[in-house]
């Protein structure tokens, strides 16, 4: 079946029956909100655990700081491969102003310097998403 179209109302009713009642009524589920979700993954140049434990609290302490931020995870890798990365960060906005506005946050440069300080590599995609 294919979806609605976006002129569609959420509701329609087919025919007249006794006393002005539709015949059917069909009901559409209300619209997917859709949410940015932005991942970075950081490759440090030293991948001891310390370091990496150190790197994943200071990309931690965002959480909360940033009216923005409507959520975020961030994990270690488990499988320590020579292609992985050592920590994923995934966060999730409302919007794409939502994210240039967190990117451009007091709060988040400090960590932006100190990750590029301590990372060999890093790569990011963003990408709308259901809620």
């Amino acid at each position: 079946m294919r979806g609605r179209p976006p002129s569609c109302n959420s509701q329609k009713s087919l025919g007249g029956g006794l006393g002005g009642k539709p015949f059917l009524q069909i009901v559409f589920p209300p619209k997917k909100t859709l949410m940015i979700t932005h991942i970075v993954f950081f490759k440090l140049k030293d991948g001891t655990r310390e370091k990496v434990e150190k790197a994943a609290q200071v990309l931690r302490g965002l959480d909360g700081r940033i009216g923005e931020l409507k959520g975020l995870e961030v994990g270690l890798d488990v499988v320590r491969a020579e292609r992985s990365f050592d920590i994923a960060l995934v966060a999730r906005f409302s919007s794409i102003a939502d994210l240039r506005a967190y990117q451009t946050h007091p709060e988040h440069s400090p960590v932006v310097r100190y990750m590029n300080e301590v990372c060999g590599s890093i790569a990011a995609v963003d990408y709308e998403s259901g809620d």
